[in-house]
């Protein structure tokens, strides 16, 4: 709840991307209270390097189809494209740390408690909708669906590969791609 009022409230300020930004810390310092108070490691959340030697690239190249799809989906209904043009020295680290914190709270976290809980599908479903929310607070609604989609894509990933890194690399590769060069 303190990421989705943190969005709404920062994405209403003059400079939106800094709000981001700022929620994107408030992110992180969740995901580490959750780890730090509830003694979760790192396999427990989803992460092993135990990875199968196909899964990675797979991963990355459908994360770039999808951002391929994205952009030319957007383009042709001239709806004004996510990318913020930064030079990759600045965008792959923001991309990488953002990429990396949502799929460790979203996979990692909620996806793997919902789907022991509800069942895979259910939670597939629900934590697919918490991912995109935030989007749709702050007033996009076409994203926030093309956010619901992709966040459906890593969930399946997450629940086939077991392992976070695997819908991360996907998700950097996706981000990079879209926010960095479309």
């Amino acid at each position: 709840p303190l990421l989705l009022l943190a969005i709404v409230f920062f994405s209403q300020t003059s400079n939106a991307s800094l709000g981001i930004l700022l929620a994107y810390a408030l992110l992180l310092l969740a995901l580490w209270e959750w780890v730090s108070v509830f003694g979760v490691n790192l396999t427990e959340a989803g992460f092993s390097f135990r990875i199968n030697p196909a899964a990675l690239p797979l991963a990355i190249v459908i994360g770039l189809s999808v951002a391929v799809l994205e952009a030319v989906v957007t383009d042709q209904l001239g709806v004004p494209s996510l990318s913020i043009g930064a030079p990759l020295s600045w965008t792959l680290p923001i991309v990488a740390l953002i990429a990396t914190a949502e799929e460790f709270f979203f996979r990692g976290a909620i996806l793997s408690q919902l789907s022991d809980r509800v069942g895979k599908g259910q939670g597939l479903v629900l934590a697919s909708v918490l991912s995109a929310t935030p989007m749709l607070l702050a007033g996009d609604v076409f994203h926030s669906m093309l956010s619901l989609v992709f966040s459906v894509l890593l969930g399946l990933t997450y629940l086939r590969a077991r392992n976070v890194a695997v819908p991360v690399a996907m998700h950097v590769a996706h981000d990079l791609l879209l926010f960095g060069f479309l």
